[in-house]
């Protein structure tokens, strides 16, 4: 969340911060609930056991712990060692599982009862990879060289993705079972410390006296109880500043990102018009998928901004620099 600094100002960086924490918080209760219901529905199974709540505090602990080990000690001691591993593996096995027992054919063949819109299958398919957005620069920060940070990025989640939606729509049209309910409660582990621990991070943004290992405590605790900006960031970043950014003044309130008072106004505005595009087309056109054309509405907005505060910029320099300088003249072009 402080790279939002950049695009929306020093202050303004706190209010998706404070909304990316809520959703956080959000999320990381559902993963529980998710780890919870089964592991509950295994021990039904295999042990005709049922202890939700004692699930609930096994998974919330567990979670928290990872959250407040923080990133690289998650990757070091759960992940390498055994995580991906086994998540691998059960993966792999749910892979063989459904090519060996099932029909792909007439799965693949099974009409559809048109409940569901292309365009809002889209969205569907589009919603899990964009919510994970703001989360990404927690982690990549980490990441030796820039290419190979966005390689990894690219290939693993994209991989994943692809794999996992495949698993999960034709194991879905075959109901599933213990097996299905393994590999969710092995995914959400990793899902559910990511959650606790961003929203520990976003939060520290404007609240930095406190430590991110107290805040994921909080977070954990918390979540065991209970698209368009992107759009305007990527544009922000890419195009209008062409990756160029000043680091030393991301703390400034009187440097380049301070703004009006440490808000910029203008990436409140087009992230404003890309959540009203959004809406517009969930209501008047569903068929059409808001997601991406709700993204393309805020960058455009953002970069017609842009271009109209640059060239006002440059109008302001030049009529400085007649005033400084009487043999220079502001001349008008007519291409």
């Amino acid at each position: 969340m402080s790279s939002l600094r950049i695009t929306l100002g020093l202050r303004g960086a706190s209010g998706p911060a404070v909304i990316n924490a809520v959703q956080l918080v959000g999320w990381g209760s559902f993963e529980i609930i998710v780890m919870r219901d089964s592991a509950d529905a295994l021990a039904k199974q295999s042990f005709g056991l049922s202890m939700p709540l004692i699930w609930t505090l096994i998974f919330g602990v567990l979670a928290t712990t990872l959250a407040i080990t923080g990133p690289l000690s998650f990757v070091r001691r759960f992940l390498h060692t055994w995580g991906i591993w086994l998540l691998l593996g059960g993966a792999g096995g749910l892979t063989w599982n459904m090519l060996a027992k099932q029909d792909l054919g007439a799965l693949m063949n099974r009409p559809g009862t048109g409940d569901m819109p292309f365009g809002a299958g889209i969205d569907l398919v589009v919603a899990m990879p964009l919510s994970w957005l703001s989360l990404i620069a927690n982690y990549t920060r980490f990441g030796r060289s820039a290419g190979g940070t966005f390689r990894g990025t690219l290939f693993g989640y994209g991989i994943a993705n692809i794999w996992f939606y495949a698993l999960g729509a034709f194991y879905g049209l075959t109901a599933g079972g213990g097996d299905a309910l393994l590999l969710i409660l092995m995914d959400e582990i990793d899902n559910a410390f990511a959650d606790i621990h961003s929203a520990a991070v976003s939060t520290g943004t404007f609240c930095a006296r406190a430590s991110v290992p107290l805040l994921s405590a909080a977070f954990g605790a918390l979540c065991t109880l209970v698209a368009p900006l992107f759009g305007v960031v990527l544009v922000d970043h890419f195009i209008v500043r062409k990756r160029r950014v000043e680091i030393s003044a991301l703390s400034d309130p009187r440097g380049p990102y301070g703004f009006s008072g440490g808000w910029h106004v203008s990436g409140f505005i087009a992230w404003a018009l890309g959540i009203a595009a959004y809406h517009a087309i969930n209501q008047w056109l569903p068929n059409l998928g808001a997601t991406l054309p709700a993204l393309v509405v805020g960058a455009l907005a953002y970069l017609a901004w842009s271009w109209v505060a640059g060239n006002g910029d440059s109008r302001r320099r030049l009529k400085q620099r007649s005033g400084e300088h009487p043999g220079v003249r502001t001349v008008r072009s007519h291409a």
